[in-house]
């Protein structure tokens, strides 16, 4: 009795209570203390996965809930199920001291049962339509323990399964079947032999691969991580866990999806190659060699050759042969061999002698391409033939053929190239044949035009520059424009001069000797504001050199004249050629005599012109002409003046 009490102290309260609260209560602490409820040793935890582990069991002619209790007891668990389930008519007899709890319960129960743990609890169902299975465990052979995540698949139907956290596993397989394969990530793939044994609930251990060698990060990494990124947009974890697990290639000759993983290929459609390929929203698949169709997008995780045409995207994560044409986006993880076509975008990391359109941009990291044509902007390692783009074209690596855009292009290192744009044109390095701008052109080597109403650079010119300013590091062409500049080659003068018109002359010359530009101001004062006169204008003019100290100039230029302070808008010009003979007194200076024809002329609307053109005419000794045109003056003048500066050393046409 008093066992009793100390294992259930509840039982005294009452009568502890009724002899007072001083004493009774007391007393029932003290037992509380001393009763199993305060002290009860600790139940060893159930394992997460109870149907995996081993146990000892020796069951004799037994009925099946006989036998199903030994199991539980042996496992330490709880039976659920339906009592209709159980035939009480069978006996059955299951012996061994070392025995997987599945597998003893597929020796009690056959084989159409399916069993699941539920905390203490195992839930037991009868499987409605009973297929033929193969199930088990997959070990790590060191450690002992399940390996999850692994992927169990037969290479022939495709049907695979993946291991659960203790690494179980049930894999339906036809009658056919010969074999199936295990892979997991870092470890070796395991080939078994399909036989009647293996049917039963079986232990198979991996074996751990060798550690695959450290491999930095690359441009194709980088470059197929877009690729990457829809895989990982579009499918599952446990899709891509598959892809990773399995090493083989496996190839089919067609296949047709709904989803990813949801088709003919089912979840290893992401390890197979396949001829034709007909994917109904989104394609998910190793590579294709032939035809793919996605009404939505396309997802190769390797290669691709033939024809891929999707609504939306294709997306390559090695190399794409043939062509490629999508709604939006097409990407190549690395080679590119072919044609990309895309509403929106194409990107390649590589190009080998192919072609990319766009509406928007293009993009070939490495590579050669041949063509690009874009509605916003091309960029390219190095391309042999065209680029064409609304906004802007680029190459960072070898240029040859011709670049045209809205706005700008930029070439690295060219040969030959031909640049056209709306704002400015740059080859870096290498020889360019033609560039237009709008603002500018830069060239290594110009070996034929450059024009631009405002400026063209280049190290070396052996063809024209046409523009405000021309700026030449060494020049052996010519230089058209008001300001010329280089450092060998060119033509550079400040000169100061007297002629049979004005006392005080000033002009600049640039270019080169066989052409160069000159920029003139002349001015005659008078005590008389409105008898001053001075003039401005422009000319051309080439130099033939006679030997190193002798060279005789040839120039024609057009100035405009005013009388007094201000500017006269009417028609008032000066134009005069001249014949000089130039003799040089040094590396930089020149005193040069020319014979001048000079021609006055004017409009009707210009009032007194006749006494304007007195003032510029110089009086006798000079023969005039007038042609009978009293707004035409012709004669024969002279000039006389020093030239400072840079003088080419050989006459360079």
């Amino acid at each position: 009795m008093f066992s009793n009490i100390t294992r259930s102290p509840f039982r005294l309260l009452p009568y502890l209570m009724q002899r007072g609260n001083a004493i009774g209560l007391p007393v029932f602490l003290m037992l509380l203390w001393q009763s199993p409820l305060s002290a009860q040793p600790l139940v060893p935890k159930l394992p997460d996965d109870c149907l995996g582990i081993y146990i000892a069991i020796e069951a004799r002619n037994l009925h099946q809930k006989d036998a199903l209790d030994q199991v539980a007891r042996q496992a330490g668990f709880h039976w659920s199920y339906n009592a209709n389930l159980l035939d009480p008519a069978a006996r059955v007899t299951v012996v061994s001291d070392h025995i997987l709890v599945r597998e003893s319960l597929r020796r009690i129960m056959g084989d159409g049962f399916s069993y699941k743990q539920n905390g203490k609890y195992v839930i037991m169902k009868r499987i409605k339509n009973p297929e033929q299975r193969l199930s088990g465990y997959v070990k790590d052979p060191k450690t002992g323990r399940g390996v999850p995540n692994a992927t169990v698949y037969d290479p022939k139907t495709l049907r695979a399964a993946k291991t659960d956290q203790s690494g179980y596993y049930e894999l339906k397989v036809g009658t056919g079947a010969r074999e199936v394969v295990v892979s997991k990530l870092d470890y070796r793939d395991t080939v078994v032999q399909v036989t009647p044994l293996l049917r039963n609930v079986t232990e198979l251990n991996l074996t751990l691969a060798p550690p695959p060698p450290s491999i930095p990060t690359t441009l194709h990494q980088d470059w197929a991580v877009f690729s990457y990124q829809m895989e990982h947009y579009f499918t599952t974890t446990l899709q891509r866990v598959d892809a990773m697990n399995v090493k083989n290639r496996l190839k089919r000759r067609f296949q047709v999806s709904l989803l990813p993983a949801v088709g003919t290929n089912g979840i290893l459609g992401a390890n197979v190659e396949n001829g034709f390929s007909l994917n109904l929203t989104i394609g998910y698949s190793k590579g294709t060699k032939g035809l793919e169709l996605g009404a939505i997008g396309n997802i190769n995780r390797d290669r691709v050759s033939g024809l891929q045409i999707a609504g939306v995207f294709n997306g390559v994560g090695n190399d794409a042969g043939g062509v490629q044409i999508a709604g939006l986006l097409n990407h190549a993880g690395d080679t590119l061999t072919g044609l990309q076509i895309a509403g929106a975008l194409n990107i390649a990391k590589t190009g080998y002698w192919s072609g990319q359109v766009a509406s928007l941009v293009n993009v070939a990291g490495n590579g050669r391409m041949l063509m690009q044509v874009a509605g916003i902007s091309n960029v390219a390692d190095s391309l042999y033939a065209l680029q064409v783009s609304g906004l802007s074209n680029h190459t960072f690596g070898y240029f040859q053929g011709v670049q045209a855009a809205g706005l700008l292009n930029t070439a690295w290192r060219a040969t030959a190239a031909v640049q056209m744009a709306g704002l400015f044109n740059v080859n870096s390095h290498g020889s360019a044949v033609l560039q237009t701008a709008g603002l500018f052109n830069i060239a290594d080597t110009l070996m034929g035009i450059q024009a631009s109403p405002l400026l063209n650079v280049a190290r070396k010119a052996s063809g024209i520059q046409i523009g405000l300013i021309n700026r030449a590091r060494e020049i052996k062409g010519m230089q058209i424009g008001l300001l010329n500049f280089s450092r060998r080659g060119g033509y550079v003068i400040g000169e100061v001069s007297i002629n049979d018109v004005a006392p005080y002359n000033l002009s600049y010359k640039s270019g080169t000797g066989a052409l160069y530009t000159t920029f003139a101001g002349s001015m005659r004062p008078n005590a008389q504001d409105s008898l001053q006169l001075w003039a401005y204008g422009l000319g051309f003019g080439t130099r033939l050199r006679m030997g190193n100290a002798a060279a005789f100039t040839l120039e024609g230029v057009h100035r405009h004249v005013n009388f007094g302070r201000q500017h006269n808008n009417y028609l008032q010009e000066w134009s005069q050629g001249t014949l000089s003979l130039e003799l040089k007194m040094g590396r930089a200076l020149a005193l040069y005599a020319a014979v001048t024809a000079n021609a006055v002329f004017g409009a009707d609307d210009n009032p007194n012109f006749e006494t304007k053109r007195n003032r510029i005419v110089p009086a006798k000794p000079y023969r005039t002409l007038d042609l009978g045109d009293p707004r035409f003056t012709g004669w024969i003048g002279w000039s006389l003046g020093i030239r400072a500066g840079m003088f080419p050393r050989k006459n360079r046409v």
